[in-house]
């Protein structure tokens, strides 16, 4: 059975997760042709970056780092979707040290997140508990850029390069002992995928390129690791790469211009389904049988005015692809003069999609339920 990993890996560098829509809200419109459907959570100044609770209709933000003195220091709360009840999960450190508002995310029972420490020189990891049934926690006192959290929560993994040297290895810490282990890596990689059991992981460098990008399948009993170069071609839009696993045997399903997956044991490409446009996977179902893709803005029609040619229309939707039945959902989609830049996010059950939003007075994080 492939099971859906909470990691997923977006080939598109430099793309923030506070980076919000520019859309006109009364140009957009959902599948029943009403306007840019949603209920808002969260008003654009009361949250920084967020991420869904596995298994629950909650979402877990940050408050906005604060840029002066006179702003209130960043903690972690969650919403309930759709109630938009709150609660804080993380207070703000009484003892000077700052909750990072970025790069947090949540493995089990516990959400894991980075502070800056005084003389805010160096960085530690710290996990709370998502029903508030324990205190925070320190598991790392020097936590580096990117680090992965086992599923069971028992081991963290980073990897760190001694370049040209010693080159690239991953490194495993037993959280409850501080033991650690290295694996030797034959490419850069930093972003790290576990499979279920936590056997294994894929290491992942991120972005794209010509030459094809190495995917790293590390065997942590024995050691072995396993190279696999992506080489799926660049379109309009960079691809996304998602992992799925198939007990120890991964596979990445990748999303652009058409749906492909690529078992790493072989590298043999299969198309899975073809795309009006190019777009980016926004979440995936267990099984890998469903994919929300988003494509991003795309100038529909063009106009001349007083300072030369301009686009005068924008587009861009969401949809709900079960490649296997064939059948596409349109979940919502956005026409209006303005560009619409719009980041969504599944939901990890494929129920909700939130999607953050700027327009004036309607800017925040919203909400709607997937038809």
């Amino acid at each position: 059975m492939r099971h859906l990993v909470r990691s997923k890996r977006i080939v598109r560098a430099g793309v923030s997760a506070v980076t919000f829509a520019i859309a006109a809200c009364g140009d957009g419109t959902g599948p029943d042709g009403a306007r840019l459907p949603g209920q808002r959570l969260l008003g654009r100044g009361q949250f920084a970056d967020w991420v869904w609770v596995p298994g629950k209709a909650e979402i877990v933000f940050s408050t906005p780092l604060r840029s002066s003195n006179a702003d209130p220091p960043t903690h972690l709360d969650a919403v309930s979707v759709p109630a938009g009840s709150r609660r804080t999960l993380v207070p703000t450190p009484t003892n000077g040290d700052e909750i990072l508002p970025q790069r947090f995310f949540v493995v089990g029972s516990h959400v894991y997140y980075r502070v800056l420490r005084p003389p805010y020189d160096a960085l530690a990891m710290y996990r709370a508990s998502l029903d508030g049934s324990s205190p925070p926690e320190q598991i790392m006192a020097g936590a580096p850029f990117e680090v992965s959290v086992s599923p069971d929560e028992r081991t963290v993994a980073w990897t760190e390069s001694d370049q040209p040297v010693m080159g690239w290895w991953l490194v495993t810490m037993d959280i409850a002992s501080g033991a650690r282990r290295t694996y030797p890596l034959q490419r850069e990689g930093g972003h790290i995928t576990w499979s279920p059991s936590g056997r294994s992981v894929v290491v992942d460098p991120g972005g794209w390129s010509s030459a094809g990008t190495p995917l790293q399948w590390v065997d942590l009993s024995g050691g072995g690791v396993r190279v696999w170069f992506d080489r799926e071609a660049y379109s309009d839009v960079v691809p996304t790469r998602d992992i799925a696993w198939d007990g120890e045997s991964p596979t990445a399903y990748i999303v652009g211009a058409e749906v492909a997956r690529y078992p790493l044991a072989t590298g043999i490409r299969e198309a899975l389904s073809t795309l009006p446009e190019p777009g980016a996977a926004v979440g995936w179902s267990p099984d890998f049988a469903t994919v929300t893709i988003h494509t991003p803005a795309r100038c529909t029609q063009n106009a001349t005015g007083i300072l030369g040619p301009y686009c005068a229309r924008w587009h861009t939707s969401v949809e709900r692809l079960a490649w296997k039945a064939g059948t596409r959902t349109t979940i919502l989609r956005n026409d209006g003069e303005t560009r619409p830049e719009i980041f969504p996010r599944s939901s990890p059950d494929g129920s909700w999609l939130a999607y953050a939003n700027s327009c004036g007075a309607c800017d925040g994080l919203y909400v709607v339920r997937t038809p």
